[in-house]
Protein backbone atom coordinates (compact mmCIF):
# COMPACT_ATOMS: atom_id res chain seq x y z
CA UNK A 1 0.00 0.00 0.00
CA UNK A 2 2.83 2.44 1.04
CA UNK A 3 4.72 3.94 -1.84
CA UNK A 4 8.14 3.16 -2.61
CA UNK A 5 10.96 4.76 -4.79
CA UNK A 6 12.04 3.00 -7.91
CA UNK A 7 14.51 4.33 -9.99
CA UNK A 8 14.25 3.44 -14.02
CA UNK A 9 17.13 4.50 -15.80
CA UNK A 10 18.01 7.43 -13.80
CA UNK A 11 14.64 8.66 -13.43
CA UNK A 12 12.87 8.46 -9.90
CA UNK A 13 9.03 7.72 -9.32
CA UNK A 14 6.70 6.74 -6.35
CA UNK A 15 5.32 2.87 -6.94
CA UNK A 16 2.84 1.73 -4.96
CA UNK A 17 2.47 -1.34 -3.85
CA UNK A 18 -0.06 -3.60 -4.73
CA UNK A 19 -0.66 -2.02 -7.83
CA UNK A 20 -1.20 -5.04 -9.69
CA UNK A 21 -3.62 -6.17 -7.45
CA UNK A 22 -1.73 -8.40 -4.79
CA UNK A 23 -0.29 -8.17 -1.78
CA UNK A 24 2.03 -9.80 1.01
CA UNK A 25 0.45 -12.21 3.90
CA UNK A 26 2.50 -12.33 6.89
CA UNK A 27 3.52 -15.69 6.03
CA UNK A 28 6.10 -13.94 3.03
CA UNK A 29 4.01 -15.03 -0.18
CA UNK A 30 2.02 -12.91 -2.25
CA UNK A 31 -1.67 -13.42 -3.15
CA UNK A 32 -4.69 -11.66 -5.21
CA UNK A 33 -6.44 -9.20 -3.44
CA UNK A 34 -9.75 -10.93 -3.87
CA UNK A 35 -8.03 -14.20 -2.00
CA UNK A 36 -10.47 -15.82 -0.03
CA UNK A 37 -8.17 -15.44 3.13
CA UNK A 38 -7.62 -11.09 2.38
CA UNK A 39 -12.07 -11.28 2.19
CA UNK A 40 -11.52 -12.97 5.59
CA UNK A 41 -9.15 -10.89 7.49
CA UNK A 42 -10.50 -7.50 5.52
CA UNK A 43 -13.37 -7.99 7.50
CA UNK A 44 -11.76 -8.94 10.18
CA UNK A 45 -10.40 -5.12 9.89
CA UNK A 46 -13.99 -3.79 8.82
CA UNK A 47 -15.20 -5.46 12.72
CA UNK A 48 -12.12 -4.03 14.48
CA UNK A 49 -13.35 -0.38 12.68
CA UNK A 50 -16.89 -1.07 13.99
CA UNK A 51 -15.76 -1.68 17.25
CA UNK A 52 -13.10 1.12 17.79
CA UNK A 53 -16.54 3.36 16.47
CA UNK A 54 -18.82 1.61 19.48
CA UNK A 55 -16.21 2.15 22.13
CA UNK A 56 -15.74 5.64 21.18
CA UNK A 57 -19.75 6.08 21.50
CA UNK A 58 -20.19 4.69 25.37
CA UNK A 59 -19.04 5.70 28.79
CA UNK A 60 -18.70 2.48 30.38
CA UNK A 61 -15.06 2.11 31.12
CA UNK A 62 -15.27 -1.94 31.71
CA UNK A 63 -17.15 -2.32 28.27
CA UNK A 64 -14.38 -0.01 27.24
CA UNK A 65 -11.73 -2.47 28.19
CA UNK A 66 -13.29 -5.42 27.04
CA UNK A 67 -13.75 -4.03 23.35
CA UNK A 68 -10.56 -3.27 23.44
CA UNK A 69 -9.02 -6.54 24.41
CA UNK A 70 -11.66 -7.95 21.67
CA UNK A 71 -9.84 -5.85 19.56
CA UNK A 72 -6.19 -6.76 19.96
CA UNK A 73 -7.71 -10.41 19.40
CA UNK A 74 -8.95 -9.32 16.63
CA UNK A 75 -5.40 -8.47 15.32
CA UNK A 76 -4.15 -11.21 16.57
CA UNK A 77 -6.84 -13.47 14.05
CA UNK A 78 -5.56 -11.40 11.07
CA UNK A 79 -2.35 -12.55 11.88
CA UNK A 80 -3.35 -15.64 12.68
CA UNK A 81 -4.78 -15.86 9.63
CA UNK A 82 -2.11 -14.10 7.27
CA UNK A 83 0.12 -16.51 8.76
CA UNK A 84 -1.31 -20.29 7.61
CA UNK A 85 0.23 -23.20 9.78
CA UNK A 86 1.54 -24.90 6.29
CA UNK A 87 3.54 -21.62 5.95
CA UNK A 88 5.98 -23.39 8.59
CA UNK A 89 6.07 -19.71 10.17
CA UNK A 90 6.13 -18.98 14.10
CA UNK A 91 3.84 -15.75 14.50
CA UNK A 92 0.64 -14.81 16.90
CA UNK A 93 -1.74 -17.47 16.93
CA UNK A 94 -5.29 -17.07 18.56
CA UNK A 95 -4.77 -19.20 21.32
CA UNK A 96 -7.82 -21.42 22.88
CA UNK A 97 -7.67 -19.61 26.30
CA UNK A 98 -8.92 -16.38 24.33
CA UNK A 99 -12.26 -18.17 23.77
CA UNK A 100 -12.61 -19.12 27.49
CA UNK A 101 -12.27 -15.36 28.46
CA UNK A 102 -14.76 -14.64 25.58
CA UNK A 103 -17.19 -17.51 27.08
CA UNK A 104 -17.12 -16.17 30.78
CA UNK A 105 -18.10 -12.43 30.12
CA UNK A 106 -20.69 -13.72 27.41
CA UNK A 107 -22.05 -16.20 29.77
CA UNK A 108 -22.04 -13.61 32.51
CA UNK A 109 -23.78 -11.21 30.82
CA UNK A 110 -26.48 -13.68 29.67
CA UNK A 111 -27.74 -14.75 33.16
CA UNK A 112 -28.26 -11.02 33.71
CA UNK A 113 -30.37 -10.05 31.03
CA UNK A 114 -34.22 -11.19 30.70
CA UNK A 115 -35.28 -14.24 28.72
CA UNK A 116 -36.36 -12.93 24.74
CA UNK A 117 -39.89 -13.81 23.78
CA UNK A 118 -39.30 -12.28 20.47
CA UNK A 119 -36.62 -11.21 17.79
CA UNK A 120 -35.81 -7.71 18.59
CA UNK A 121 -34.87 -4.77 16.17
CA UNK A 122 -31.49 -3.26 16.00
CA UNK A 123 -31.55 0.49 16.68
CA UNK A 124 -33.21 1.11 20.10
CA UNK A 125 -30.08 3.64 20.98
CA UNK A 126 -27.06 4.56 18.89
CA UNK A 127 -24.46 2.84 20.81
CA UNK A 128 -27.17 -0.79 20.60
CA UNK A 129 -27.26 -0.08 17.21
CA UNK A 130 -23.56 -0.15 17.11
CA UNK A 131 -23.45 -3.13 18.77
CA UNK A 132 -26.08 -5.02 16.18
CA UNK A 133 -23.75 -3.96 13.66
CA UNK A 134 -20.61 -5.22 15.47
CA UNK A 135 -22.55 -8.38 15.69
CA UNK A 136 -24.04 -8.64 12.19
CA UNK A 137 -19.92 -7.96 10.65
CA UNK A 138 -18.61 -10.54 13.21
CA UNK A 139 -21.21 -13.38 11.50
CA UNK A 140 -19.72 -12.18 7.99
CA UNK A 141 -16.34 -12.46 9.05
CA UNK A 142 -17.13 -15.97 10.59
CA UNK A 143 -18.61 -16.76 7.13
CA UNK A 144 -15.16 -15.89 5.60
CA UNK A 145 -13.24 -17.36 7.58
CA UNK A 146 -14.57 -20.49 7.22
CA UNK A 147 -14.98 -19.92 3.78
CA UNK A 148 -11.26 -19.71 3.88
CA UNK A 149 -10.64 -24.03 4.22
CA UNK A 150 -7.73 -23.24 5.81
CA UNK A 151 -6.86 -25.65 8.92
CA UNK A 152 -5.56 -24.21 11.88
CA UNK A 153 -8.53 -21.72 11.90
CA UNK A 154 -10.70 -23.44 14.31
CA UNK A 155 -9.92 -20.98 17.26
CA UNK A 156 -11.01 -18.08 15.06
CA UNK A 157 -13.97 -19.36 13.80
CA UNK A 158 -15.17 -20.44 17.48
CA UNK A 159 -14.05 -16.67 18.58
CA UNK A 160 -16.21 -15.01 16.17
CA UNK A 161 -19.17 -17.38 16.63
CA UNK A 162 -19.03 -16.43 20.73
CA UNK A 163 -18.26 -12.85 19.61
CA UNK A 164 -20.75 -12.03 17.56
CA UNK A 165 -23.79 -13.45 20.20
CA UNK A 166 -21.83 -10.94 22.76
CA UNK A 167 -22.53 -8.46 21.15
CA UNK A 168 -26.49 -9.33 20.73
CA UNK A 169 -25.92 -9.25 24.81
CA UNK A 170 -24.17 -6.29 25.21
CA UNK A 171 -26.89 -4.23 22.71
CA UNK A 172 -29.31 -5.52 24.93
CA UNK A 173 -27.28 -5.13 27.84
CA UNK A 174 -26.46 -1.24 27.27
CA UNK A 175 -30.67 -0.54 26.57
CA UNK A 176 -31.52 -1.86 29.80
CA UNK A 177 -28.96 -0.48 31.94
CA UNK A 178 -30.05 2.91 30.49
CA UNK A 179 -33.96 2.25 30.55
CA UNK A 180 -34.24 2.40 26.46
CA UNK A 181 -36.99 0.13 25.36
CA UNK A 182 -36.03 -2.26 22.79
CA UNK A 183 -38.67 -2.86 19.33
CA UNK A 184 -39.82 -6.12 18.99
CA UNK A 185 -40.69 -7.98 15.67
CA UNK A 186 -44.13 -8.02 15.38
CA UNK A 187 -44.67 -10.95 12.95
CA UNK A 188 -47.22 -10.29 10.38
CA UNK A 189 -48.37 -7.26 12.25
CA UNK A 190 -48.20 -3.26 11.55
CA UNK A 191 -47.64 -0.54 14.11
Amino acid sequence: MKPTEVDDEGMRHTKWCGDEGKTALYAGYRVDKDDPILEAIGTLDELNSFIGLARSRIENDTVSSILKQVQQDIFTMGSDLANPREAGKKGPRLEEERIGWLEKITLDLDRELPQLHNFILPGASPPSALFHVCRSVARRAERKVIGTKKRGTENVIKYLNRLSYFFFLLARDYNLENKIKEDEWNIGKEE
